[in-house]
C-alpha cells in the first residue's frame, strides 16, 4: 500500500530526477571525451605548430638551491604535456620532471588534479538530490499530506522508511550508477597513455563523492523531518547547507590552533589529518579524500536521521507552524545550533583564538616588539559571539512561546488599564 501511494504521488517527479541525474553524468562524460579529441586535433595541427615556433612558452621554477630557473619545452613535449587528461600544478619542480611524473600516472596526494575537459557539475547534482531529501518530508507536512498518511492502517515506521526506500534509494542509486557510467566513458574514450588515472583512483573518487552525496541527502531528510515553519524552515536549511561548503576552512583553523599550541608558530602544515579540504568531494576525478574522513559526516547524518525517525513516531499536527515540530527537542537543538553558529563564527569568519595564540607566540625580532592580541579582547569577543548565537537560536526555537508570553502580558496590561479606568 505504502509503495503504491508513494509511486502515485512521487512517481513522475522521481522519474524525471533519475533521468536528469544519469543524463547529466553521461553528458558530462561524452562532452569531456569530445572536448579532449577536439583539443587533440588543434594540438597536432600545423597552425598550432607555427604558433608555437613563433612564440614558445617559457616556464619559470625554483630549483632545490632556491635559484630562479627558466625552461622551454620542445613542441613535442608541449603537445604531450597538454594531452594528459588530468593536470596538476608543477609548483617548484622542473617542467620536464613534472612531465615525467604526469606521464607515469603517479598520484601525488598533496596535489589537486583537475581537467580542463571535465565539467564540475557534481555539486549541482548533489544539491538537487539533497534538496529532494529535504522536500520529501517537508512538503508532506506543509501540504497536509501527512494527515492522509497518518489515517492509513500502516505504522509510521513504514511511512518513514518507505520514503527512504522507494524515493531516496533510487536517487542515490542513480548518482552511483551515473558516476560509474562517467568514469567508464572516460576510460573508454581517452587513450590509455593520456588517461593518467587508473581504475582504482577513479573508483575511489566515485566512492568518496557518493559518500558526500549520501551525507547531504540524509542530513537534508533529517532537517526536512524536523522543521515545520514555511519561511524559516527552508531558509535555515539553505543557510546550513551553504555553511557546510566552508566548514572545512573552520576545521583547518582548528587544526592550526592545536598545532600552534603543541609545536609553536613554526609548525609543519603537512599531515593528512589536517587536510580537511577534501572532506566533501563532489566531482569524480584523479584527486579524492580519505574514506575515514568522509565516513564521519555520514555517521553523524545517520545518527541524526535515526533521531528524526524516533521523533516521527510521535509527530503531532498541532505544531505544524512551529519552526521545530517537536517541542521536547528544542533544548537539544538549541545547544547544537548555538555551538555550531559559534564555532563557524570563531573559526571561519573571525578566528579570534588563532590570532591570539599566533600573536602571543611570535618572538620579538631585532628588538622590535611584536603586537600582541589582548586576552581580554579575545574573551570578550568570544562571549559576544556566544551570546549572539544563543539569542538567534532562542528566537528561532522559542519564537511561538515568546510571542504568546508577550501577547498574554500585553492583554493583561490592557485589561488592567481598562479596569482601572472604570474604577
Amino acid at each position: 500500500m505504502v509503495r503504491e501511494i508513494y509511486k502515485k504521488r512521487y512517481g513522475k517527479a522521481l522519474l524525471a530526477l533519475l533521468i536528469l541525474i544519469v543524463g547529466a553524468f553521461l553528458l558530462s562524460g561524452f562532452s569531456a571525451v569530445r572536448s579532449w579529441h577536439s583539443d587533440q586535433t588543434w594540438l597536432h595541427s600545423s597552425e598550432h605548430k607555427k604558433q608555437f615556433q613563433e612564440s614558445p612558452e617559457i616556464y619559470y621554477y625554483v630549483d632545490e638551491k632556491g635559484n630562479d630557473k627558466e625552461e622551454t619545452l620542445t613542441f613535442e613535449e608541449s603537445v604531450e604535456l597538454a594531452s594528459y587528461f588530468f593536470q596538476g600544478n608543477y609548483g617548484s619542480d622542473s617542467l620536464r620532471e613534472f612531465l615525467r611524473n604526469t606521464s607515469s600516472g603517479k598520484n601525488d596526494p598533496a596535489t589537486d588534479y583537475y581537467s580542463a575537459h571535465l565539467g564540475s557539475n557534481g555539486i549541482v547534482i548533489i544539491s538537487i538530490i539533497a534538496f529532494s531529501g529535504f522536500l520529501l518530508f517537508f512538503v508532506d507536512q506543509k501540504t497536509a499530506f501527512n494527515r492522509f498518511l497518518f489515517s492509513l492502517p500502516v505504522s509510521r515506521r513504514q511511512l518513514f522508511c518507505g520514503k527512504l526506500l522507494y524515493i531516496g534509494l533510487p536517487l542515490l542509486a542513480a548518482f552511483l550508477g551515473g558516476s560509474l557510467l562517467l568514469v567508464t566513458a572516460l576510460k573508454l574514450g581517452i587513450p590509455a597513455p593520456y588517461m593518467n588515472a587508473d581504475w582504482s583512483e577513479l573508483l575511489n573518487s566515485v566512492g568518496i563523492s557518493f559518500m558526500t552525496c549520501l551525507f547531504a541527502f540524509l542530513i537534508s531528510c533529517f532537517i526536512g523531518a524536523m522543521v515545520g515553519n514555511l519561511v524559516f524552515g527552508p531558509l535555515i536549511y539553505l543557510v546550513f547547507m551553504w555553511s557546510l561548503l566552508i566548514l572545512p576552512q573552520g576545521l583547518s583553523q582548528t587544526a592550526d590552533l592545536i598545532e600552534m599550541l603543541k609545536n609553536g608558530v613554526n609548525y609543519s602544515a603537512d599531515g593528512s589529518l589536517r587536510d580537511f579540504s577534501r572532506i566533501f568531494t563532489f566531482d569524480v576525478g584523479k584527486s579524492s579524500g580519505s574514506f575515514l574522513m568522509s565516513f564521519i559526516p555520514v555517521l553523524i547524518s545517520l545518527l541524526c536521521l535515526f533521531w528524526a525517525y524516533r521523533k516521527y513516531q510521535t509527530l503531532s499536527l498541532e505544531h505544524d507552524g512551529e519552526f521545530l515540530l517537536y517541542p521536547e527537542s528544542r533544548w537539544p537543538i538549541w545547544f547544537v545550533m548555538t555551538f555550531y553558529m559559534s564555532y563557524c563564527a570563531l573559526t571561519i569568519f573571525n578566528p579570534i583564538w588563532n590570532t591570539y595564540v599566533y600573536s602571543n607566540l611570535m618572538p620579538d625580532v631585532d628588538s622590535e616588539i611584536m603586537w600582541r592580541y589582548p586576552l581580554s579582547h579575545a574573551v570578550g569577543n568570544t562571549l559576544f559571539i556566544l551570546l549572539a548565537a544563543a539569542i538567534c537560536a532562542t528566537l528561532l526555537l522559542f519564537f511561538g512561546q515568546i510571542r504568546r508570553f508577550l501577547s498574554e502580558k500585553w492583554e493583561a496590561h490592557l485589561e488592567k488599564r481598562t479596569l482601572k479606568s472604570r474604577g
